[in-house]
Parts: structure tokens; sequence; C-alpha cells
């Protein structure tokens, strides 16, 4: 330092004892990490939510998340303006947009998407119905080449037409969600209210395909567009009802509605008939008929034909992965004309997943053609078609011929015989996963003969998943043999079989528990025999996940077995066992050290829990609408002291002293589920939320909600919720 007469003085340094201050929080992990560091630790992030509030940490952090985010999901308020904002902040590093959950999403929205995500290569749009195909064909137009996966599930302000002339834009095109697109068309331009009838099918009537719907007739203008009369008169066959006036003043789509219960027999499935009101004599189908729109209607040729669009798609998406197709229907449903564009397309030597769940106008030659031209196909979905009439056992058998890289089959919710078993042991070369979910036999046969498949062929040596939800037709004999063929299994699922008991669980225990890694049992008779339930030659050494829940046998003897032969469990679901107590969740806490879930959910006699060693690993905990008191919590919190997520919910003897006593033992929790909850008042949820310095979630009962805890949630950091 220079002073005025010219002198130059030294600074003066001081030395101290003192410690100097440290920077602590985000200041220290700014000065110790470099900027590389921190945009791979941001890169993990998904949520709009937290990358809006890593923004707001310091000016570095802004810029950093603003270049390392390359996943968004847009929550539900960031509509409108607020998306935009949010996509002009992270939209240059973006790769993956997830739009499903952000509200009214339009066309202008999608054109100016392009610029604001420069580098966007996938995008899913699905349950968005407000946009159309201009909206579609900018964006696709504007991403191009560049763009490799699209998701348009449940989409239905797009029409078939309109989604293929998209894809003409997208030659790299890898991934394809058309699932449940039931094809709206764009020239229709009557007004909601003009629609005069829509038809119900009810499910205790015949539901043969054919013309039964009704909507088609000789006028078609004004408020009768439904046929000659649309009041309330049944149709041919008594299967189809028409509705007057009244009900299609609540449709918001210019469509027909045809409803009726799937192959599950306890769903309804929805579909859409066109219905073109400009046009004299327009003729719908019903989306389960095999015919279509009919030459000499008012239908525009070609309009919302599946068919044709498919296989316009599989020509322009020349590397095209993954198309799923599942339950999507126009004038008429997807048939083989389609599957023969796919097979003639480019995309055929590229294709590995295919969707063709509820397509019944499928049959053996469409799928055989697929087989034969796309090589390298190794999953197919064949969910809820017509068995028996249009794919029968032997053409699936030359299908898995055919397809000798196959490793994945869904037939779910069909009804098959010892055949189809059998074709699916002899063809099965690769086949690894085999999904037969609410699958039923046939009449004369009073079991699902599944462990016929494995007697003979490859399957036997490769099928390691075996998914049999809600088969009602399985009993203790079918999965013992199950078990004795299945040489090379891992993980099996089975719901809904009474017949099943521990027996059976014996049986599978003996030949393959040393090698099952995941097991789901919901359901079923298991624990009939107490203590003897997972008794068997050689304990579950593998098995990490386990669910045995809605079993009315299971006791705290069968707890009791499960924890002393299962002792490798990291995720165990026993819930709806009424005759359990607290001792069997003592065992289970005794004995499974390596638990991260534990779901012991409606199981009122659990009231007290006994002292133990403590259970670290455990992060999530379901007890809702159990019964216990201050005390069992107390030793709850002190067995299982790193609980992130409890949910305690429906427990009619939780007060203030329980609450605290989980809140302060558990140092680590950030959400808690309390409602139904009758005896806590809402000064107990204060001193709660102000004992904690963890909680980011706490989910109440909305007639509790009160400003006074939102502010002190907000205050505490922590988002309070009435549900």
């Amino acid at each position: 330092m220079e002073l005025r007469s010219g002198k130059c003085m030294r600074r003066a340094t001081f030395v101290t004892d003192e410690p100097q201050f440290e920077p602590s929080g985000p200041s220290a992990i700014e000065a110790a990490l470099p900027d590389d560091v921190l945009m791979r630790v941001f890169q993990q992030l998904e949520r709009q939510g937290d990358w809006e509030a890593l923004s707001l940490v310091s000016k570095r952090w802004r810029r950093l998340a603003a270049g390392a985010c390359t996943k968004l999901h847009v929550t539900r308020r960031a509509g409108g303006q607020r998306m935009t904002q949010v996509l002009r902040r992270f939209g240059p590093g973006l790769h993956t947009l997830y739009l499903s959950s952000a509200p009214f999403v339009r066309d202008s929205d999608l054109r100016t998407l392009p610029l604001l995500c420069p580098n966007l290569t996938s995008i899913y749009l699905s349950w968005q119905d407000s946009f159309s195909d201009a909206g579609l064909s900018a964006l696709a137009q504007a991403c191009g080449p560049r763009l490799l996966e699209l998701g348009l599930s449940r989409c239905q302000g797009l029409s078939f037409h309109g989604i293929a002339a998209a894809c003409q834009y997208l030659p790299n095109l890898r991934f394809l969600d058309l699932s449940h697109v039931l094809g709206k068309a764009k020239v229709l331009a009557v007004q909601p209210c003009a629609l005069a009838a829509f038809t119900v099918k009810l499910p205790s009537v015949s539901s043969e395909d054919g013309g039964a719907g009704g909507s088609g007739g000789d006028d078609s203008g004004g408020n009768d567009s439904g046929g000659k009369d649309s009041g309330g008169e049944s149709s041919s066959e008594g299967a189809y009802y028409k509705s007057g006036p009244p009900f299609s003043e609540f449709l918001s789509h210019r469509l027909m509605v045809e409803c009726e219960y799937d192959s599950w027999g306890n769903e309804f499935r929805f579909g859409y008939s066109l219905l073109d009101a400009e046009a004299n004599g327009a003729e719908s189908s019903k989306p389960g008929g095999a015919g279509g729109a009919k030459k000499g209607g008012g239908a525009k040729e070609g309009l919302g034909d599946i068919d044709s669009a498919v296989a316009s798609i599989a020509h322009s998406c020349k590397q095209l992965q993954t198309l799923l197709l599942k339950d999507c229907s126009a004038l008429c449903e997807l048939s083989d004309h389609g599957l023969d564009g796919v097979a003639s397309g480019q995309c055929a030597q590229t294709l590995t997943t295919l969707d063709l769940s509820f397509c019944e106008n499928v049959t053996d030659a469409g799928l055989l053609n697929v087989a034969k031209h796309c090589p390298k196909l190794t999953e197919l979905s064949l969910a809820c078609i017509s068995v028996g009439e249009k794919v029968t056992s032997a053409g699936l058998g030359q299908v898995l011929k055919q397809c000798t890289g196959l490793t994945e089959l869904d037939l779910s919710g069909n009804m098959l015989g010892p055949q189809w078993f059998v074709q699916l042991g002899l063809h099965s070369k690769t086949l690894v996963k085999l999904n037969l979910n609410r699958c039923k036999s046939e009449p004369e046969q009073p079991y699902l003969p599944v462990w016929k498949m494995c007697l003979k062929g490859p399957a036997k040596f490769t099928l390691t998943h075996l998914n049999l939800m809600e088969c009602t037709g399985l009993e203790d004999l079918g999965l013992g043999m199950l078990a004795v063929s299945c040489i090379s299994l891992k993980v099996l699922k089975i719901s809904g079989c009474l017949e099943v008991t521990d027996r059976g669980l014996l049986e599978l225990g003996k030949f393959r528990g040393g090698q099952m890694e995941e097991l789901v049992i919901r359901g079923a008779g298991v624990g009939n025999t107490g203590r003897d339930s997972f008794q068997s030659g050689a304990p579950w050494p593998k098995l990490h996940s386990l669910a045995v829940s809605q079993c009315e046998w299971m006791e705290d003897e069968s707890l009791q077995s499960i924890a002393l032969h299962c002792s490798a469990l990291t995720f165990l679901e026993a819930g709806d066992c009424f005759d359990a107590s607290g001792l069997g969740f003592s065992h289970i806490l005794d004995k499974c050290t390596k638990l991260e879930k534990l779901m012991l959910y409606q199981i009122p006699n659990i009231d007290t829990l006994e002292p133990g060693p403590p259970c670290h690993r455990l992060r999530e905990l379901d007890v809702s609408g159990c019964s216990l008191k201050a005390g069992p919590l107390r030793t709850l919190a002190e067995r299982c002291p790193n609980l992130e997520n409890v949910d305690i919910s429906g427990n009619r003897h939780l007060e203030r002293e329980g609450l605290l006593a989980m809140v302060v033992g558990c140092k680590g929790l950030a959400v808690l589920d309390i409602q139904d909850c009758p005896k806590l008042t809402d000064k107990a949820i204060n001193l709660a939320l102000e004992a904690s310095t963890s909680l980011r979630k706490v989910f109440v009962t909305r007639i509790k909600l009160s400003q006074r805890l939102e502010k002190l949630g907000l205050r505490k950091g922590c988002k309070v919720r009435g549900c």
C-alpha cells in the first residue's frame, strides 16, 4: 500500500489461535466439488420440483442445473405459460421429456417445443387429448431424424392418418406407443350436443362379432345421426341399447361409444366408433367386429383405417424397435393387413417388441407372417385375443418356431387348453418370461395344466419368470408338477388360487427353494399348516422378495416360518392376515435383518411389539390398519431407527405420544401417512412437525387440514397434504 508521502507500508498480519470460519452446507459443496461432479449428481434427478429447487440455491447451481437437466417430468401444475417458463429454463439440455401429467398440452405448445428443447430425442404425451394432428405434425417436422422415442398412449385427439403422416418425418424413430389410441376423425365438425345416440353392450348378453350397433342408418343429419330411431329401442340382436339426446350432451368427443366387459371379466373396455355427420348414411362398425366401414356408407375412404396407417408407419420408421398397439381401434380393429404391412416394412429387420393385446381380428396367418420377417423379435404380447377362433395352438407353435430369439410372451386373459401348453413347451427355444395372468382353463378342464409346457422341450430349461396372477384354475398338484418340471424357475407370481395351500408350497420349496428369488402368493390357502409353511429340505437362501397377502390362514406360526427359512428377504408383504399379531411381527424383525421394505397392513391384532435387535436396513414400513399404541411405537422406533417412509394410517389408537415417539425416534423420517387416525388432534400434528427436522411430506385426513398446519409445514420445509 502506498501512502501520500510516497512511502510504502506493508500490510500487517495477525496470527491468532482462534479457528477460522469454514463454509458449511451448499457453500462447502460448491467449494469442494468441481462442475463436472456436480452435474453428474444433478443428472440423477427427473422431477420438475427438484430441478427448480436446485436452481434456487446459487447462481452457479442455476447455471449447472440448466445444462445438466437431460430428463424432466413436467408436473400437473405446470400448464400453459408456466410450462413455457420451465422449458425455457431447462430446455437447452433436455433429451427426454414427459408431459403425461402436464394439463392441456395444445398444438401451440407442440409447435414451440422444438424451439425451447433443441436437443430433444424422447417425448411422451400420454393421456393428452387437447392437441390434434396439426400439432403432432409440426412437432415431427421440427424434430425430424433426431427424435427416437414417441409416446402417444390414450391421446384421443389424433387420427391414425395424422399419426402416419407425422411418422414420415421420423425415419430414426425407435419407440412408438399407440396403446388405447382410438383414432378420432378430423373431418367431424358437428357439435357435441348433436350426437343423438350411443350404443352400450351389456355383459349378460352374447358378445358375438357382427353388425349390432344401430349407429349407421338412413339418416345422419341434425340430432338423428344414429339410425332410423335413436330412442330407447334395442338393436336387432338385443345386445345394444341406444340412448337419446340427454346422454349425448355429456360426451366431449363427437364419437359413438361402446363399452363391454373384456376377456378378464371384471373390467369395462371402452371403444369408440366414428360418426360422420356431414355425409349421408354414415356407417360405424363395432370395434370388436371383423367388418369395418361399409363401402356404401358416408365415411370417407381410408378414414380411421388402422391397417393402412400401421403399414405406413412401418415403411416410414426404418429403425423402429418397439411398436405398442394395445387396444387401438378406429372404424375397424387391427387385422392381418396391418401385420402384413409391418412384415413388409423397412422396420421388420429391427423390430424387437410388438404388443397386439386386445387385437381380436388378428389371425394365425398375420402372426406367422410377422414371425417370418422379423428375425429380431424378442417380446410379443397377445393378451385378450380371439383364441381358438382366429389364433389356434398350432398357429402359435408355428410362430414360436419362427421366432428363434423370443424371450418374453404374454398370453394373459385367454382361455387355454392343454394343447397350448404342449406347443409352448416344444417350440419355445429361448423363452425366459411367460405371462398367463387371468388365464382360464377350458370348460372340460378342471385346472389350468401349466406344468405340461415344461415336461418336454427346451422351455424346461429356459423359463425363469412365470406370472399366473388371477388364475383360478391352479391347485397343489399343478404347482408341485410345475416345481418338478421347471428346472430354471426363479420368479413365480400367483394369486386368486384358493386351492394352493401349504402342501403345494412345500413341494415348490423342496424342488426349487434353493434358487427362487421372487415369490408372490396372494389370495391363496397358504398358511393352513402354520409353522410348516416354508419348511423344506433346504431353506430359501436366495429369496429376496415375498408377498403372501390376503391369505386367510396366515398366523404367527406362518410368519415365524418365514422368518426362520427366508432370512435373505429385502421385501416382505403380508397384509390382510387377520389371525397374525405382534408376536409374528417381532419374529420378522428378529430374523430378517436385511429387510428394506415391510408391509403388514390391515392386521388389527398387531398391537404389541417385543424388544429385540435393531433392523438398520429397514427404510419403508406399512402398518396401516394396525392397532399399535404409544409403547409399541416407541419400541418400533428403537428397533428401526433408519425408517424414511412410514404409513400408520387407519390406526384408531394412535395418539400424541405414539406420534411423537415415531417422529423423534426415526431421525431420517421423510414421509409420514397418518390419515384416518381419529384420536390425533391438530395440536399433536403441530408438535410432530416442530419436533422433526427431516419430514418432507405428511398425509393427513382432509378434514383436519388447516391453514395453520400448511403454514407450519412450509416453514419447516414439509408439505402437509389432505387426502
